[in-house]
């Protein structure tokens, strides 16, 4: 999963059948998506992570 912090979502792919990721599979699989984010955001907790911030012009 490829996830964007400028608020553009998330990539999904199947890198084993698709390996030149030309099929975006977010789309066709929310469940995962949301629950690979969830686990993400957890780890980012978990680990403290600094995440960037967007700065407006």
């Amino acid at each position: 999963m490829i996830y964007y912090f400028d608020g553009e979502g998330v990539e999904l792919f199947d890198l084993v059948s698709d390996p030149q990721e030309k099929e975006n599979l977010a789309n066709q699989l929310p469940f995962l998506v949301s629950e690979m984010k969830s686990k993400l955001e957890r780890w980012w907790e978990k680990t403290n992570s600094r995440l960037p911030v967007l700065k407006e012009n």
